[in-house]
């Protein structure tokens, strides 16, 4: 059975925004999904989060499918990055990927201290572009946070990534946007 592995942002968790609905949809689909609740989510660090991803995904196979949001995009790169060179799975979809962040989503100086390490440690993105059968990369025009300019450009590069950039739906969270349901990316599975 094809497994399906959504991993939230920074500062939300596994049961808000879209993904209750995206973790019901796919399973209505036939996947296996996978929405684990990330460790420390206030105060994400790079070590917790690729061991989290460890422990729930085992051994990636080649019919797995990442669906990734905002800072939980960079935790599947992450965890990617780690496994050995011959791995491959179907598909990479990231939502609002968050390679660089603009000013207003680090108002504090501690966000700043936060987000410094993932923005800062390299990321062997040719490797995984050699793992995926297909990445997707979806970005919104009014994205307060991430910055369309910013990052579309690195996974259409790096990772060959198709891009599509939807109107109006912010942050893709409620509470930025109001997105609790996301239809685009199941067209993608």
């Amino acid at each position: 059975m094809k497994r399906v592995f959504i991993i939230h942002g920074w500062t939300t968790t596994n049961q808000q925004d879209w993904i209750p609905w995206a973790v019901k949809e796919t399973t209505k689909k036939g996947y296996t999904v996978i929405a684990p609740l990330m460790p420390d989510t206030n105060y994400p660090m790079i070590e917790a989060w690729v061991q989290k991803m460890a422990e729930v995904v085992g051994v990636v196979q080649p019919t797995d499918i990442f669906i990734g949001h905002s800072l939980g995009c960079q935790a599947i790169l992450r965890y990617l990055e780690t496994q050995p060179e011959h791995t491959k799975f179907d598909k990479l979809i990231l939502v609002a990927g968050a390679q660089h962040l603009s000013r207003e989503a680090l108002p504090l100086p501690e966000d700043e201290g936060i987000f410094a390490p993932w923005r800062n440690t390299p990321i062997n993105f040719e490797k995984i572009r050699k793992m995926a059968k297909k990445v997707v990369a979806l970005f919104s025009n009014d994205d307060p946070w991430v910055l369309f300019e910013d990052n579309a450009p690195i996974y259409k590069e790096k990772l060959g990534a198709e891009i599509i950039l939807l109107n109006n739906k912010g942050h893709f969270m409620e509470t930025n946007g109001g997105v609790t349901k996301l239809p685009e990316i199941l067209q993608y599975l």
